[in-house]
């Protein structure tokens, strides 16, 4: 009995042993595995000023800013600054009439009040752009990209902006008076009491556009989709609508 109780204590003591061992390199193992990054004072909890005291991209919106400007400058010096970078710039209240900013970025830039009578805006980038209260009055906008622009109050009478992009832009009570719109994308626009008498919308995308109150007498509809439209209380006294809204032809009296 004495031998066998000798046995069991050598068989636990080597157990415990074994133990310990495969816990010491486990800790060993543990060790050398880099923990995740959570001291504040390491390089990658530093802010890029500390990191980089004159950063790549600091010196990159610099020289941006400068072209800016300088385009600015040239534009008020000969009204001219196609295919230039004007993103963001600060054109309210500029009197740009008859000037060419053709195939221009103009992403973000505020035309609020501006007068752009016979301007020329063709291809140019004006997204996300600012035309409250602007005159725009035969302007050339084909093919230009005004998607989520801001248009509200302006005026537009006999502007072209056949095959341009207005997706979700908002045209607010603005005037369209006689405006060519063929196959422009107006997808989701806010066209609530805007008025677009006698304006040509043939084949355009008027997908969602919210046309409530507006004033749509004389306006050709031909070929284009007003599915989702909203025209409650619009007036469309001889509009030519297309075959898949449900009228034919001119709408009666």
């Amino acid at each position: 009995m004495r031998f066998f109780f000798l046995l069991l204590g050598t068989f636990i003591g080597s157990l415990g042993i074994a133990v310990l061992v495969q816990l010491s390199r486990k800790q060993e193992l543990s060790s050398a595995v880099p923990s995740p990054v959570t001291d504040e004072s390491s390089d990658y909890a530093r802010p890029l000023s500390e990191l980089f005291p004159e950063p790549v991209y600091q010196a990159s919106k610099t020289a941006k800013t400068a072209s800016v400007n300088a385009n600015l400058k040239k534009l008020r010096g000969t009204r001219r600054c196609i295919g230039c970078n004007l993103r963001g710039a600060d054109l309210s209240d500029f009197d740009l009439n008859r000037a060419n900013l053709m195939g221009a970025d103009l992403e973000g830039a505020n035309f609020s009040g501006a007068r752009l009578i016979n301007t020329t805006l063709k291809d140019a980038n004006l997204s996300r752009a600012r035309f409250e209260k602007a005159v725009l009055q035969g302007a050339n906008l084909q093919n230009a990209n005004l998607t989520e622009a801001s248009l509200k109050h302006a005026e537009m009478l006999n502007i072209s902006l056949e095959n341009a992009t207005l997706i979700r832009a908002n045209l607010f009570d603005a005037e369209l008076r006689d405006s060519n719109a063929k196959r422009a994308n107006l997808r989701d626009a806010n066209g609530h009491r805007a008025s677009l008498y006698g304006a040509v919308l043939i084949e355009a995308n008027l997908e969602g556009v919210n046309f409530e109150g507006a004033d749509l007498r004389f306006v050709n509809f031909t070929g284009a989709d007003l599915s989702k439209t909203n025209l409650a209380n619009a007036n469309l006294l001889y509009a030519i609508m297309p075959e898949s809204s449900g009228y034919h032809g001119v709408t009666p009296y």
